[in-house]
């Protein structure tokens, strides 16, 4: 536990140098892709941008899931298992600009939701030369952010 913390911390910390370094030099902003069904994962990136100014892109499902807890996890667990990307709103605008990009996601049956999936592997964006930082909701969330 204590190791999760401190690799959140440094990660928090790392985000913050690298986006102080981008006003400093006035390069390109580091956007942050990210999903949140019950609001955890957005105070995390809303707290994240806080501190850095960062761009951002909702990934959404085109159909949203319930509302209601064991209606959205049935739904959930069944595109996990059944392999399904679901359709989701939209791209960002302004992709080919960005190198990097943070995705910020919570943590469903040990992996991504199938939504942010859906955006890393089949959206058409060609990722090809980009690097993806990954931000798990979890790992923050220990630290009260």
């Amino acid at each position: 536990m204590k190791k999760l913390m401190i690799l959140a911390a440094a990660a928090l910390l790392c985000l913050t140098a690298c986006a102080q370094n981008n006003k400093k030099m006035n390069e390109n902003k580091t956007p942050i892709a990210w999903f949140s069904w019950s609001g955890n994962t957005e105070a995390v990136v809303n707290h994240i941008v806080e501190i850095t100014g960062a761009d951002t892109f909702r990934i959404e499902r085109e159909k949203p899931y319930p509302v209601e807890y064991d209606p959205c996890t049935m739904d959930a667990k069944q595109e996990v298992d059944n392999n399904v990307f679901p359709a989701i709103k939209g791209l960002p605008e302004n992709f080919d600009q960005y190198k990097t990009f943070i995705v910020a996601v919570p943590v469903w049956w040990y992996t991504a939701p199938m939504p942010v999936r859906t955006f890393l592997e089949k959206s058409g964006l060609n990722w090809k030369g980009k690097t993806v930082i990954p931000q798990i909701d979890a790992w923050l969330k220990k630290l009260n952010l």
